[in-house]
């Protein structure tokens, strides 16, 4: 299966849909001033490791330009036809009414993923979609915190224990009193 998503500004609403769904491929249509590198290279570890996602793929479109927008999404609509599916949460409104207009001419199938309840709700030809095919998932603070691209340390691991000097408790105690 293909998963084509919005990207979004939330990192969870990027995943959600793949968590869910679990696809071989993932393709994020978005923006290139959202999608930076650190942003996709998190995301794309954390698919790998949390979804079994094998291939993710990002396509920028310019802002503004529903026909672009439009024909960008036709092409990779083409070009995954075969068990592709929409995910249309989170993204801009003019990518979701261009993901809208290119599913209902090649009745695509069209979900709405949610992410606060890791929920899928089918919207249109989505019938092939069966419950079994819908994981169930929880994140752990350590894989929320890697989705954003960071890591989670403990008192056990050894590159984490530092001495502070005066000049830094100084500092943290100023932070720290603000």
């Amino acid at each position: 299966m293909t998963l084509i998503e919005l990207f979004d500004p939330c990192q969870l609403e990027n995943a959600a849909g793949a968590m869910l769904l679990r696809p071989e491929r993932a393709v994020y249509i978005g923006y290139a001033d959202e999608m930076t590198e650190s942003r996709r290279s998190a995301l794309v570890r954390f698919l790998k490791k949390n979804a079994g996602t094998r291939f993710v793929e990002f396509v920028n479109v310019p802002r503004g330009d529903f026909t672009e927008i439009e024909r960008a999404v036709t092409y990779i609509s083409n070009k995954y036809a075969a068990g592709c599916v929409f995910d249309l949460s989170g993204g801009d409104e003019l990518i979701a009414a261009a993901f809208g207009a290119v599913a209902q001419v090649m009745k695509l199938c069209m979900i709405k993923s949610d992410a606060e309840n890791m929920t899928v709700l089918p919207l249109k030809n989505a019938d092939s979609l069966s419950e079994e095919r819908i994981h169930r998932v929880k994140l752990s603070v350590e894989e929320s915190v890697a989705l954003y691209g960071g890591a989670v340390i403990s008192e056990r691991d050894s590159d984490c224990r530092r001495e502070l000097s005066e000049s830094d408790r100084r500092e943290l105690t100023a932070l720290w009193n603000i």
